[in-house]
Parts: structure tokens; C-alpha cells; sequence
């Protein structure tokens, strides 16, 4: 049997532009770095298992292989070539200068324009790139050839990013507005038919459903948490073995183990929560390292699921209902109304007070980059790398009455999505794939914005995102995925 040989859906080398972001930050556009270079190979070690072995007990003078471990993989490189121009110095003398990681964006169309990075049918995204050498080639050579810079570099992630369809899932089960989502693993790694995704609705008469699939939402199975009956629940989470709702209404977290989800599986812990400040979101990015924004300015940290919760902030510095918190590291923010903002630095230990980037808003939502850069949304889509002294309102491309939601993956933080409503009400998702310099819908169609709102996302990688919300006021919920 002969090969189809299909040209028209293969890459050419014709068909690929390459562009430098300054940064990695959305303070800085892309440049054409193919002008005058050119991106080399991009190398990705796996790592080789090493064996271990033992005598054979069955055969003389023999070794038995017993197993093996894995070594960490080197780490991944890709190279530059530059033309060196007479006047002006070439990016690879700039970045070299510097010192200081960008990224790459390798823009792949059939009739790709290298005077607009926008247009793509595919795009590879680099991040954390490091030059590591830096050579100019012979200048007096024996032939009249031009001269030319070369550099080695590093990165630490790469991904390659396509255009990503919603659809809806699991409508039948869901009748009231979806408050929360959340994703598992939130990486691109595995089988995307073995993610598992969780939603929580609000009550439905007597009490609010969990949603959920174990098999990437081929099929969802729906469970009426009368655990919680009509308090209704704020925000859902993944931990280790477990699954985590809080409710500031019921002044409590209701958990369950993974593998029992039914509304018996399910305790109620609403001890060390202050009188009326319950907990509204949660940031879980451990066992043992759980937090709650609460009502009132209160933040809480759980250690193991089932034991009590102790308070690290009592309103102290806010007395606003805190609504999103999320974190890197010994990072945590925690954002809410009247443009309430609260930063630590040492894992909740202290908080400190930064002005929020409006005042009198209400900021909904949160995500942290590291120990400088967050992102927050409230009547637009706020930056800051630098602690919240100073905010950058980041255009959206259109006109939104509230920003509901921010997520960006955790393998490649240069792709993320926001929640949008705008005054009509209708919900959209935008996404960016160049660290939020730029924000479109081109890349993500099926969406229905004839939904009114949307106030959930969790993203399971830079190709894969979950997003909750609310069909009519008063009425219907939905959940939709949307993969490449």
C-alpha cells in the first residue's frame, strides 16, 4: 500500500517565523527574529532509565534484571544564528547583554506573515530561554561570506499550542449555575481520557451536585451533596486522594476521598472558622499545605483534610469578603471586594496590604505567577510583576463589564484563558498564547455566548481548559471543555 503524501497539511520550513518576546512578559510585544536569523533545532533529553541487577537464583553465573530508575533528563537546549548587521546591534548581542530569560515564539501557517505572529495554524511557545554561548563567526575569512553571530541556549519549557474547540458536557445533569471547577492533573501529562474534572453546582432545591468524570468527560456522573443541603457551596479543589467544597454560607470545607464521592463519602469540618467569616475560595496545592479566603478579610491554612483549620488572618488588615486566592511557592495572594489585596511572602505567615489596582472594585479572581507576578480580575484584567506597587490594565480586545476568572497553565505559563462578562450580559473565554501581551477568541471557537455568565476555569494544560457558568439569570448551568 502507498503513503498519501499530503503536502498541503505538512510543515514546510517556508512555513515557519520565529519571534522574540522580551521578558516572557505581557509588557513586551513580539519581534521577527527571523529577519536577519533564524531559530536552530530544539533538543528535549528524556532521561534514560539506569537498571539494576541481581545474581539469578534460577540461572548460574547469570544477572536478573530487578528494575530499574529514573535519572533526570539534561537539560533541553536549542541554538540561534543571527546576520550581523553594520550599524545596529543583533538581538542575540542584545539578549546576550542582558542576561536576562525571554521567550520564543515559533509561528507555524501555510501562508504565514511574518508581519503579523497572530495569524497561526499552530505556534511553539519557549519559555524561560537562556543564552549559555555566544559566538561570532570568522570575519576575514577566505571567501567574501557574510558574517554571522551564533548562540547556544537553554530553556525551561516548551509546548506547541493549536486552536482548541468548546463543547458542552454533561448538560442533563446540570440544572443550576456552575460555581466552580476543577481540574486533575493540571499539567499536560498522561492520557487526556484519564483526566479527571469536577464541578460544583449551586443548590438545586435541596442541595448543590457534584459533577464529575474520571475518564478526560467521555462520560460524568452527578451526586446530590445533601451533606451540604442548601448552604450554598463557593469553590472546589483536587488534593492528593482528595476533593475539597467549601461553603462560606455553611461556615465550613466538606471532603471527600477520590474514590467515594457519593454524598456518604462526604464529612462537614466547620471547626476554627470565626463566627460568620466563612470560607469562600481555596488555593490546594498540597496536602498539608491547604488555603481558604474567607468573609471578612479572614484567611485560614488545613494541613490534612478531616482536622480543624487555623486562622493566619483575622480581618486584621481587611475587613472585605475575600473571594479568589492562589499562589506560587511561599506566594500567596488573596484578592475581594473594595479592591481588597492581600500578598504573603512566607507562606501565610505575615500578610501584607498592597492597593489593589482599582479603587472601590471588586476584584474576583486571582493567579500567581511567582513571588512578583500576579494577575487579577475585576472590571478589567490587571499585572503586576512587582508586588503590586504598580498595575498594568491589560487590553482585553474588547469591552467587559467584569473579569470572573484567570487561569494559566502551569506547564507553559505563557498560555492562559480569562472569564469574561460584558454588559449585555454575555460570557466569553478569551485566551493568549504570548504570556497576556495579546488576548483572542480566534484560537478558541464553540463557546456559546449566548451564556450570561461565567464565573469558573480550570486549565489542564496550555491545549486543555474547563470552563462552569450560568446560561440564564435564574436559570440553567453548563459545563464545557474545550481541547485542541
Amino acid at each position: 500500500m502507498g503513503t498519501i503524501n499530503r503536502e498541503d497539511i505538512l510543515t514546510k520550513r517556508t512555513h515557519v517565523y520565529s519571534f522574540i518576546q522580551r521578558k516572557g512578559s505581557p509588557r513586551y510585544s513580539l519581534e521577527l527574529f527571523s529577519l536577519h536569523g533564524a531559530m536552530g533545532s530544539a533538543e528535549e533529553p528524556l532521561g534514560e532509565p539506569e537498571p539494576r541487577y541481581r545474581k539469578s537464583v534460577t540461572r548460574r553465573g547469570a544477572w536478573d534484571r530487578v528494575g530499574e530508575i529514573e535519572s533526570p533528563p539534561d537539560a533541553p537546549t536549542t541554538s540561534f544564528t543571527e546576520l550581523m548587521p553594520r550599524a545596529t546591534a543583533t538581538f542575540l548581542e542584545q539578549l546576550k547583554k542582558s542576561g536576562e530569560p525571554f521567550a520564543v515564539h515559533t509561528v507555524i501557517h501555510q501562508n504565514v506573515d511574518p508581519q503579523n505572529y497572530t495569524r497561526w495554524e499552530s505556534k511553539e511557545v519557549f519559555d524561560g530561554v537562556r543564552l549559555t554561548s555566544f559566538t561570532r563567526n570568522d570575519a576575514e575569512g577566505d571567501e567574501d561570506d557574510l558574517v554571522q553571530i551564533e548562540a547556544d541556549a537553554q530553556f525551561a519549557a516548551f509546548d506547541r499550542v493549536f486552536p482548541i474547540t468548546f463543547g458542552e458536557k454533561a448538560g442533563t445533569d446540570i440544572t443550576k449555575e456552575v460555581v466552580a471547577v476543577a481540574v486533575y492533573p493540571e499539567d499536560d501529562r498522561g492520557d487526556p481520557s484519564t483526566k479527571e474534572i469536577y464541578a460544583i453546582t449551586k443548590v438545586d432545591t435541596t442541595a448543590p451536585k457534584l459533577v464529575y468524570s474520571t475518564n478526560g468527560g467521555a462520560t460524568f456522573t452527578a451526586e446530590s451533596l445533601t451533606v451540604i443541603g442548601t448552604d450554598e457551596p463557593d469553590d472546589i479543589a483536587v488534593v492528593g486522594d482528595y476533593v475539597i467544597v467549601t461553603s462560606s454560607a455553611g461556615e465550613a470545607y466538606y471532603f471527600a476521598k477520590k474514590d467515594d464521592l457519593a454524598n456518604t463519602g462526604w464529612t462537614k469540618v466547620d471547626s476554627g472558622f470565626a463566627s460568620g467569616h466563612g470560607p469562600t475560595a481555596i488555593y490546594a496545592p498540597a496536602v498539608g499545605s491547604i488555603y481558604f479566603a474567607g468573609l471578612g478579610g479572614h484567611v485560614y491554612k488545613l494541613t490534612i483534610p478531616g482536622r480543624d483549620v487555623s486562622a493566619l488572618e483575622a480581618g486584621d488588615l481587611t475587613a472585605q469578603n475575600l473571594t479568589a486566592i492562589h499562589g506560587a511557592g511561599d506566594t500567596i495572594v488573596a484578592v475581594g471586594a473594595d479592591n481588597a489585596v492581600l500578598v504573603s511572602s512566607n507562606g501565610g505567615r505575615t500578610f501584607s496590604s498592597p492597593t489593589g489596582p482599582a479603587a472601590g472594585v471588586a476584584q474576583n479572581a486571582v493567579h500567581v505567577w511567582d513571588k512578583d507576578t500576579f494577575w487579577i480580575g475585576g472590571d478589567k484584567l490587571y499585572f503586576t510583576d512587582d508586588r503590586g506597587a504598580s498595575w498594568l490594565a491589560v487590553n482585553l480586545g474588547m469591552t467587559v463589564a467584569s473579569v470572573r476568572a484567570v487561569r494559566f497553565a502551569r506547564d507553559l505559563k505563557g498560555v492562559g484563558y480569562v472569564g469574561v462578562v460584558t454588559s449585555t450580559p454575555t460570557a466569553h473565554v478569551l485566551r493568549t498564547t504570548d504570556y497576556g501581551a495579546e488576548w483572542e477568541t480566534f484560537s478558541v471557537g464553540g463557546f456559546n455566548t449566548a451564556n450570561e455568565g461565567i464565573g469558573a476555569l480550570a486549565v489542564g494544560g496550555p491545549n486543555y481548559v474547563v470552563a462552569g457558568g450560568l446560561v440564564a439569570a435564574a436559570g440553567d448551568g453548563y459545563l464545557a471543555l474545550a481541547t485542541a
